[in-house]
């Protein structure tokens, strides 16, 4: 079995796992335009662009979490006051949404299935050379806290 099958399929079994649906059919994450957003005056000094991170075995402390083991891309997107969050594991679409700067903190609306009627997810965010860090403020969904947060979100070039 390739790789991105066993992702996939990884990704399927988290997914009817951490939504309490096994043995149902699995909801199909829709595509989600970017949406308007009220940002303050900062939110333009936010580092839009294509992130990279990885997420290893040491780093979970709950096996439950194992399905988002691998090679992470994050993307925040901003054209004309509309954002775009999107997250995908080893090139596999997991995570749509949008996002929100006020000031230091960036809150993301994620409408995918793994963080459904979970909430926003809000991070204080800095920048340490080209990498991004984000540090929770509040987020009750847990693996979308996990990719973002164990590790400086590493900027492409």
């Amino acid at each position: 079995m390739n790789v991105r099958w066993r992702v996939i399929m990884a990704m399927m079994v988290f997914l009817c796992t951490a939504c309490g649906t096994a043995g149902t059919r699995p909801t199909v994450v829709p595509t989600v335009q970017p949406t308007a957003t009220s940002q303050t005056s900062s939110a333009s000094d936010f580092p839009t662009g294509v992130y990279t991170t990885k997420i290893t075995d040491a780093d979970l402390n709950d096996p439950d979490l194992a399905a988002n083991v691998g090679n992470w891309t994050v993307g925040f997107k901003q054209n004309e006051g509309q954002t775009a969050f999107t997250a995908a594991i080893e090139g596999v679409a997991v995570a749509r949404g949008s996002y929100q700067v006020n000031q230091q903190e960036v809150t993301i609306s994620d409408k995918s299935v793994v963080c459904a009627g979970q909430g926003d997810g809000t991070y204080t965010w800095t920048i340490e050379g080209t990498n991004l860090v984000l540090s929770p403020v509040k987020d009750a969904c847990v693996p979308r806290k996990l990719v973002l947060t164990t590790h400086p979100l590493q900027k492409e070039p």
